[in-house]
């Protein structure tokens, strides 16, 4: 009988960060008229995995929102060839731009907020993607060790902002250790929609047990790049299953940037375009 109601536990909510304005997607979605609704006195956090580029550790928008150990000492990993080692740090920017979206400080006087305007996400540093000679991009084995290391970590939800084809066996079993631990797996659709891929969602996404997220760009249409769709090559998703389970704003995007950077990356934001975002 409660399932209609609301409470209004926050009548006015007051956010003082700067670059806010040039968050639309959070108007788009309607994430500010949401904050309303949420009880800012709960004590939970929620527990985030970001399996990526690396997360820049000493970005001011990020180092109070990391998952720390009783030394306050942050919780992450590199998985790099197979082997693992504790430099999570970001060389490449991506990473440090998914974790703002998801986590940046909220009511800092400086730049942009997370999703969660009373900083209850914690986020875990996971770099899986790595630089090899030939460009940036991850190995089968070092995403699939990644999503078990993080489940073992507690993570709540793992974010993979990367893809690929075709599916791989451990990466696909990993995803299910992670369910069975009541851990949600989300991963963006892929960029494919030109007439070389012609728009099929790649892998993690395109796995059943993931949620799938497509992109919307700035006037709440379909992106132009945005993966959408499924065939007879994709047998675990259910018939009929356009392939994606959600989309989101994800043109033209602000968030932070690794802040060494200068010029094109506003010394620590940036926009970045994609299903990523």
């Amino acid at each position: 009988e409660q399932l209609n109601t609301k409470t209004e536990f926050n009548s006015q909510i007051e956010i003082n960060d700067p670059s806010l304005k040039l968050q639309k997607c959070l108007n788009l979605t309607n994430v500010i008229d949401s904050w309303k609704y949420c009880d800012f006195n709960k004590k939970e956090v929620v527990k985030v995995a970001i399996l990526d580029s690396g997360i820049d550790s000493d970005h001011p928008e990020l180092i109070d929102n990391f998952l720390k150990d009783s030394e306050d000492k942050i919780i992450g990993k590199r998985f790099f060839n197979g082997s693992s080692d504790d430099n999570f740090d970001d060389d490449n920017g991506h990473g440090t731009h998914v974790a703002g979206i998801i986590a940046a400080k909220s009511n800092n006087n400086m730049g942009i907020t997370g999703i969660s305007a009373n900083n209850k996400i914690k986020i875990i540093p996971v770099k899986c993607i790595n630089k090899f000679q030939d460009g940036y991009y991850s190995k089968n084995l070092d995403i699939a060790n990644s999503i078990k290391w993080a489940v073992n970590q507690g993570a709540d939800i793992i974010n993979l902002s990367l893809g690929g084809f075709p599916g791989d066996d451990l990466i696909k079993n990993n995803i299910r250790y992670a369910l069975n631990k009541g851990c949600l797996v989300v991963a963006s659709a892929g960029n494919s929609s030109h007439p070389q891929k012609r728009g099929f969602v790649e892998y993690p996404a395109a796995l059943p047990e993931v949620l799938s997220v497509g992109s919307l760009d700035e006037e709440n249409n379909l992106s132009y790049f945005s993966s959408y769709k499924t065939d007879e090559a994709y047998p675990e998703k259910p018939e009929g299953h356009r392939g994606v389970d959600v989309v989101a704003p994800g043109s033209k995007i602000y968030s932070t940037f690794d802040h060494s950077d200068t010029g094109t990356y506003n010394n620590g934001y940036c926009y970045l375009t994609g299903t990523s975002m």
